[in-house]
């Protein structure tokens, strides 16, 4: 009988618990979509916002293909990623999203420059992540990532900007810095 009891106040908790959780991610997710008048989508489909928008790195550019647009980073529904929209008039792009295998935490900056020098606008973020794993998994860190254009679209290359990161270690990355050890490991 003790068990079961133990068994069930544990079993109610995590479920209050979860229930606490997704009652405050939608809240903030209505509240983030008022305020831009942008829709959030956890269904993904094209021509929706999947995740809560991040206003503060939400940027109108011009770009040098397909002129003004605006850069719309969320942090994804599931809380471990980051997506990247390009609004063009009514046309909603989703870029590649990164998959560097670490928990998404925190958007730092975000830089519109030609870093190859081909003439296109790059799109440079700094980003922050943690391993969530061992006893230093809390502790962020910063990654650069580099979205370089195309006269078709942006790729997104895991490799530079793992590199990029790797070169630093405990050092802070920003978009200079990081841009310097993008040209020096690529050019």
């Amino acid at each position: 009988m003790d068990t079961f009891t133990k068994f069930g106040l544990y079993h109610f908790n995590v479920i209050s618990i979860f229930l606490f959780a997704l009652f405050t991610q939608c809240k903030i997710e209505k509240d983030v979509a008022n305020t831009t008048g942008l829709q959030t989508n956890k269904s993904g489909d094209p021509g929706n916002i999947d995740g809560v928008i991040l206003s503060k790195h939400t940027f109108n550019f011009n770009d040098t293909v397909l002129g003004n647009i605006k850069f719309i980073p969320t942090q994804g529904n599931d809380y471990t990623g980051l997506h990247i929209y390009i609004k063009e008039n009514e046309n909603l792009i989703e870029l590649p999203r990164p998959n560097i295998g670490q928990r998404f935490e925190n958007l730092k900056a975000v830089a519109f420059r030609d870093i190859n020098g081909d003439g296109l606008t790059d799109i440079i973020i700094v980003a922050e992540y943690t391993s969530a794993i061992g006893p230093t998994g809390n502790i962020p860190f910063s990654m650069p990532l580099f979205y370089i254009r195309t006269k078709k679209d942006w790729l997104f290359d895991d490799k530079q900007s793992i590199s990029v990161k790797e070169t630093y270690k405990e050092e802070n990355v920003t978009i200079d810095n990081g841009i310097e050890k993008f040209k020096a490991l690529y050019h």
